[in-house]
């Protein structure tokens, strides 16, 4: 069952939250209105094990709320893009020490002030909509500013250093030539999404422009091109605009975009995707891994709807687990045969999936949507798992949160 709650504005920054109880799952969600000194963030704590929805809110007059990241070290601790009459900036913003203890009720409106620490970048007018935090150390955040990938030290409130991504793909695409081409040409378009990778040592990052991903090692300096250590061209798609690393195997990486299509690629061979999946009637928002369970991943787009894919061929185990038999001798691989081709997939009936059993959906771990989730009305820019892996929340911009839990079948076929 679902759980359903609404704003009184616009919304379409979404993320996870740590909490103080192991058992609740928070999220932060930031308004977008036009007004600056009313915008509001609000912080919501779910518990599933009475399946209670507690928030509250704070006023937060700095603008805007595109996109929001939490730190996993500094909890309390979120980096913001804010817009301001046409213009973008990124900050980083304390949240009040009362959320040090968990939200037992709805306690509406918080006095509280939320505290600016920091803001590195103001009224920009090619700001990507995108700041994230460094995977593991929880000091740096990644920007990307007029095609230039930026990294900032929060403790120390300095600028580290910049990556030149335009000029490197520009040189890279016509090194010899002073005349642009179409491709280089199409690089005016802006970053659209960017993502860290926990895995490589967290030196590389991936940024989408146009219908390409590239893979940036930041650890070469962006005047060699060999610091771009893939390519990825999705031929289908005009633009790609949401990303994700599987978190688990250093090989993998998701898309989706206009073409309405959720792409998994092998980054041994990008010529094509290594697994889609048909999700959606309209353009993809965003594309979310399982941090735990990596076949298991979400996709959201602006046809409303919430996809709850199985990828199970491209995850981190795509042949299931080994379990022992009935004597406890023998191990047997429990999966799809390595054999079967990926193939496009199509939803499933979700009556069918009720009725499956523990022990069936084992043997039948295959590559499909499991299931569609139409509680919005209006696009939905934001799908995030919650710190409970079984747990996410998705957000319309009819100014809905909605928060959802895996299927139990799902859950038994990969727990047992």
């Amino acid at each position: 069952m679902s759980i359903v709650t609404t704003f009184e504005s616009q919304c379409r920054a979404l993320t996870v939250a740590p909490s103080p109880d192991e058992n609740a799952s928070r999220f932060l969600i930031g308004t977008l209105n036009p007004k600056c000194e009313d915008n509001l963030l609000y912080l919501f704590e779910y518990k599933d094990d009475n399946n209670n929805l507690a928030k509250v809110s704070f006023r937060f007059p700095y603008g805007e709320s595109w996109s929001l990241s939490s730190s996993n070290r500094y909890p309390k601790l979120v980096s913001a893009v804010l817009g301001v009459k046409g213009t973008l900036s990124v900050g980083v913003y304390k949240l009040p020490d009362e959320l040090d203890s968990t939200i037992e009720d709805d306690y509406g409106l918080s006095e509280s002030p939320i505290e600016k620490l920091y803001e590195p970048i103001s009224q920009s007018k090619n700001l990507s909509r995108q700041s994230h935090w460094h995977p593991e150390d929880s000091c740096q955040i990644l920007t990307c500013d007029n095609g230039t990938m930026q990294f900032w030290d929060v403790g120390e409130q300095k600028h580290v250093r910049d990556f030149a991504l335009l000029q490197l793909i520009e040189r890279s695409l016509s090194p010899n030539s002073d005349n642009p081409t179409n491709n280089q040409k199409d690089l005016k378009s802006r970053v659209t999404d960017l993502r860290w990778s926990s895995l490589f040592n967290c030196s590389v990052v991936a940024a989408t422009i146009g219908p390409q991903i590239y893979g940036i090692d930041t650890r070469i300096p962006d005047s060699n091109s060999s610091s771009i250590c893939w390519l990825i061209e999705d031929k289908r798609c005009n633009r790609i605009r949401t990303i994700d690393f599987n978190p688990n195997s250093q090989y993998y990486i998701a898309s989706g975009g206009d073409d309405c299509r959720a792409n998994f690629w092998d980054l041994r061979n990008t010529s094509g995707p290594a697994l889609y999946m048909q999700t959606h009637s309209h353009w993809i928002w965003s594309i979310r891994y399982n941090p735990f369970h990596d076949q298991l991943v979400l996709s959201a787009g602006s046809d409303s709807r919430v996809a709850l894919m199985r990828a199970q061929t491209v995850a981190s185990e795509p042949y299931g687990h080994l379990s022992l038999d009935d004597d406890g001798d023998d191990c047997n691989v429990v999966g799809e045969s390595p054999d079967q081709d990926v193939t496009h997939v199509s939803a499933s009936d979700p009556e069918d999936e009720e009725h499956d059993t523990p022990a069936t959906k084992v043997k039948e771990r295959k590559d499909e949507v499991i299931h569609i989730y139409e509680e919005h009305d209006d696009a939905v820019y934001a799908t995030e798992w919650a710190t409970d892996p079984w747990i996410f929340a998705s957000l319309g911009f009819e100014s809905r949160l909605v928060i959802n839990r895996v299927p139990k079948s799902e859950k038994f076929s990969i727990l047992f």
